[in-house]
């Protein structure tokens, strides 16, 4: 069972994570392993979907993408 006492530190770092992921999946499109973000989908439960949020909007706003992640699902 998780430890309660550590989510407020993941709660901390979610925009650190979210801007990492953000920079894994720049990454990958300099490598032109990801061709088109239009059919990226990032899938993220709880803390990991506002992650996943981050990095999209990380990406928009650091990065000045073109296009946007394809697909980001939240869950509970």
């Amino acid at each position: 069972m998780p430890n309660p006492l550590l989510y407020p530190e993941a709660v901390d770092r979610s925009q650190e994570i979210g801007q990492k992921l953000a920079q894994i999946l720049v990454t990958l499109s300099n490598a032109q392993v990801v061709h088109n973000f239009d059919e990226v989908h990032i899938l993220g439960m709880s803390l990991g979907a506002h992650i996943a949020g981050i990095a999209g909007h990380y990406m928009r706003e650091h990065w000045n993408m073109a296009s946007k992640i394809g697909r980001i699902t939240g869950t509970y």
